[in-house]
């Protein structure tokens, strides 16, 4: 027995991070093993703590998350900085992951933000059914940029609008097109670059029912746009002035 093999107690009681099957239908002849593991990184970066979206920094996949008590999170992909980069480069150019870089006007480059590429969510036509009812599928995660080419986003109609916003009810939300927990990650982006706190209700409609590029769009259009006083009236505005021109 190696000392790698002496050195894993075995597995303890089943917490599982969710696995999109089509990684091994289809992924996994194709994938590299510097590929793969980046890509289960993200997946459980993500997906394991139940988010679309999560912001990790090369060094916390070179070497892993250390927890504020001194505790080991995990160790990392296993992977030195080049191949690293490689994985990252190759899986965001065959599609499976989006990278949006992020800055801060003080703090200057923030870790990149991480997702899966999701298949486009379609509204449906169905009558609306209690969150939880029938199987839910995460949509493609926040990217400032349009999509991929030969990829198009499906703008919603009067009616799925008018379907959405009639289904609102605090935190009950009925035959959204999007998953709540990625709404609520749109809407806290919402807040922070508008800087509004008091719309959540009208930022999280606009967040399901608008593409997610033209969402970032108008917020980078916002921010160039010295003379904007109200971010979150005029964002709110645009939003609207953009559902509007959905077909009806």
């Amino acid at each position: 027995m190696s000392a790698n093999n002496a050195d894993f107690q075995g597995f303890s009681a089943p917490n599982t991070t969710p696995v999109p099957d089509q990684l091994f239908d289809e992924l996994l002849t194709r994938l590299s093993g510097g590929e793969l593991k980046v890509l289960l990184y993200i997946i459980r970066r993500t997906f394991g703590f139940k988010k679309a979206q999560d912001s990790i920094s090369l060094n916390q996949m070179l070497h892993g998350i250390q927890r504020q008590d001194g505790s080991v999170l995990d160790s990392g992909v296993g992977l030195s900085k080049p191949t690293l980069l490689s994985a990252l480069r190759s899986l965001e150019e065959q599609g499976i992951i989006l990278r949006v870089r992020r800055s801060d006007d003080k703090r200057g480059d923030l870790p990149t933000a991480y997702s899966l590429r999701m298949a486009d969510a379609v509204p449906t036509r169905e009558e609306p059914q209690e969150e939880g009812g029938g199987q839910k599928t995460l949509p493609r995660g926040g990217k400032e940029s349009l999509p991929p080419p030969g990829q198009k986003t499906l703008p919603p109609t009067r009616n799925s609008l008018t379907k959405i916003h009639n289904n609102v009810d605090g935190d009950r939300r009925k035959n959204w097109t999007k998953p709540k927990a990625h709404v609520d990650f749109l809407v806290s982006e919402i807040e922070k670059q508008t800087g509004d706190t008091h719309s959540r209700g009208s930022f999280a409609r606009i967040a399901d029912a608008l593409p997610e590029h033209r969402l970032f769009e108008l917020l980078s259009e916002m921010k160039q746009d010295g003379k904007v006083r109200n971010k979150g009236a005029w964002f709110t505005a645009m939003a609207h002035s953009e559902l509007d021109k959905s077909p009806p």
